[in-house]
């Protein structure tokens, strides 16, 4: 039986990168109310971009399982991620939601302030930095 608590360790000590904890809450539908016992799966590419150790598109390598305790949080310790290698997508974390009485729910990307491909503050080291783009049949995710 798997056990999942409140809280998820994605990475071991000696992974390479950037320590990052992200404390989150659930809400329900109304935005008033915190959800409970929701389970919230995150993944994130390694500190180069990459999911899988061999850099192809595969599984994320660096995830994990958290269930929102009873006042709708959890919290979640990773490394900060890097971006996709070649392409101008921001780094991101990716969330995907589900509970009893509620259907799966896949978030928005968890972004960064401060990086330049949403900024426009280093326009010059990506063409078309300011440019946001997804393309699902080149990288998915």
């Amino acid at each position: 039986m798997l056990t999942v608590l409140s809280c998820a360790w994605q990475v071991s000590s000696g992974e390479p990168g950037d320590p990052l904890v992200v404390a989150g809450r659930v809400f329900a539908p109304d935005g008033e109310h915190t959800v409970a016992g929701v389970v919230v799966y995150a993944y994130n590419t390694d500190k180069d971009g990459y999911y899988s150790p061999d850099g192809k598109v595969g599984h994320p390598r660096i995830k994990g399982y958290m269930k929102t305790d009873p006042d709708g949080r959890f919290e979640l310790h990773t490394i900060r991620p890097g971006r996709y290698p070649g392409m101008d997508n921001p780094a991101h974390v990716h969330f995907n939601l589900w509970a009893v009485g509620y259907p799966v729910q896949w978030t928005e990307e968890l972004r960064f302030m401060g990086d330049f491909v949403l900024d426009g503050s280093d326009e010059k080291r990506v063409p078309g930095a300011r440019k946001i783009r997804h393309d699902s049949s080149t990288f998915p995710g």
